[in-house]
């Protein structure tokens, strides 16, 4: 088994490696720039205490998409994904995300090591809204591209890209 401090290190090379894969290798849909990527060393306010592995817009024809990023490694228990889920929510509908970060809506990307625990999460999560999320795995961004239509949302089986 992993250490903390060895886990600790996979998952932020794991967040990198999407966030290099973001801001510099070309984006193949022409109408989709990359716009910024912001990281979080705090929760981001005294009501929603989450801190994402990482945030990003992308500008589109349709205007600005913004996403955060969690980073799955399978380590995290479903007590702590409950919370997670229950923050990005707030955060959806307190009108706070509005006032922090300038954008109407948001979506949460989530890249899993492996189908299985996409599959889990996928179910766990649509007990509680089949908004917002996003899921994908490292396999299929690595053998597809981020922007291939390789994103399953909580229910369904239809695969959809971002843009």
């Amino acid at each position: 088994a992993l250490s903390v401090s060895e886990l600790f290190l996979e998952h932020q090379l794991a967040i990198n490696s999407i966030q290099i894969l973001l801001k510099y290798q070309p984006i193949p849909v022409n109408t989709v720039s990359f716009g910024r990527w912001l990281i979080f060393r705090e929760p981001l306010s005294s009501t929603v205490l989450l801190i994402p592995d990482g945030y990003f817009e992308m500008q589109t024809a349709k205007g600005v998409r913004a996403s955060f990023l969690e980073v799955d490694l399978g380590s995290e228990p479903l007590r702590i994904w409950k919370q997670k889920i229950e923050n990005y929510l707030t955060l959806a509908t307190s009108g706070e995300f509005q006032k922090k970060f300038g954008q109407a809506q948001f979506r949460v990307l989530i890249v899993c090591q492996s189908e299985l625990r996409s599959q889990s999460l996928r179910r766990f999560i649509a007990s509680f809204t089949e908004k917002i999320f996003w899921f994908s795995t490292f396999d299929l961004i690595s053998s597809e591209t981020f922007w291939s239509p390789i994103w399953l949302r909580p229910t369904g089986d239809l695969k959809q890209s971002l843009s």
